[in-house]
């Protein structure tokens, strides 16, 4: 059965273990409602008609029976339950289903997770400096963040790897698309893992169009050597038909993935390129 999971059971939170052995679906799923703050150090899920952001998971009966004594559902006395279980439809970039998850009956869930995303709330609640950051577009290079002068809040520049991500242009601009990140179950996909200050995340909030709703923030794994490690990255909001990026900003990818990515990415970044500009 598929369980999608919003708040402690995601992936680096306190009650992820619960799923440990299950097979994740989709890292970057979202469902409709309205994800709030609890009066508890998890959150609840409303009905509402905002993407709350979470992920997908295929489990076993008896893990169905774990995550609900978890929950606090009872489904001989769902009247005395925390949380309801509900068969809700589920969508991930490679289209949608159906899935069980829980929503909150208590009273006392009134303010908004920011970005209806409980992962990206934790990551940036705790404050702690350097955050992680994996690049994949046109911040891969470093010469315009250069220009703007905020390299100096950019720091150690590794290889990151995200399974099951491909990169793709599906943010439609007039001058061409720009770069997006999208689950596919292919890849993986290579960029640059930075380590970013306060400073560093709030400029790249502008140049992402954040507030605009061109991208939006999101927690992502990544791999580092031979670690798994929770990365801010960013996301297009709304993905149109795949088409061919500008010239200059061709560049900054290819010029920014050569001093990081490995070879052979390396020449799927330029073969991916080179078939859109046809």
């Amino acid at each position: 059965m598929l369980l999608f999971v919003y708040g402690t059971l995601r992936k680096f939170q306190t009650n992820h273990s619960f799923l440990d052995e299950m097979s994740c679906v989709s890292e970057n799923a979202w469902s409709s409602g309205k994800l709030c703050f609890t009066s508890q150090p998890y959150p609840a899920l409303l009905e509402g008609s905002e993407d709350v952001i979470g992920e997908l998971y295929e489990i076993t009966g008896k893990v169905d029976k774990l995550v609900e004594r978890l929950e606090g559902y009872d489904p001989d006395n769902e009247s005395s339950s925390l949380y309801l279980k509900r068969l809700v439809p589920v969508h991930t970039d490679r289209g949608s289903v159906f899935a069980w998850t829980y929503f909150y009956q208590e009273d006392d869930a009134v303010d908004p997770v920011p970005f209806q995303d409980w992962s990206l709330h934790r990551m940036l609640d705790e404050g702690v400096e350097p955050l992680r950051y994996f690049a994949y577009g046109s911040c891969m290079d470093s010469k315009r963040i250069e220009r703007d002068g905020c390299f100096h809040e950019f720091h150690k520049k590794t290889r990151g790897k995200v399974p099951g991500w491909q990169v793709e242009y599906r943010f439609a601009l007039h001058d061409g698309s720009r770069a997006d990140l999208v689950e596919t179950q292919t890849g993986p996909a290579e960029g640059v893992l930075y380590s970013i200050t306060e400073s560093a995340r709030k400029y790249l909030w502008e140049r992402e169009g954040v507030t605009k709703g061109w991208y939006r923030p999101a927690v992502i794994p990544v791999l580092q050597g031979k670690n798994t490690v929770p990365a801010l990255t960013f996301l297009v909001c709304r993905k149109e038909e795949e088409s061919a990026p500008p010239s200059h900003y061709a560049e900054e990818i290819l010029r920014g993935a050569s001093e990081v990515v490995s070879a052979f990415y390396y020449k799927q970044l330029e073969a991916r390129l080179q078939f859109l500009s046809q």
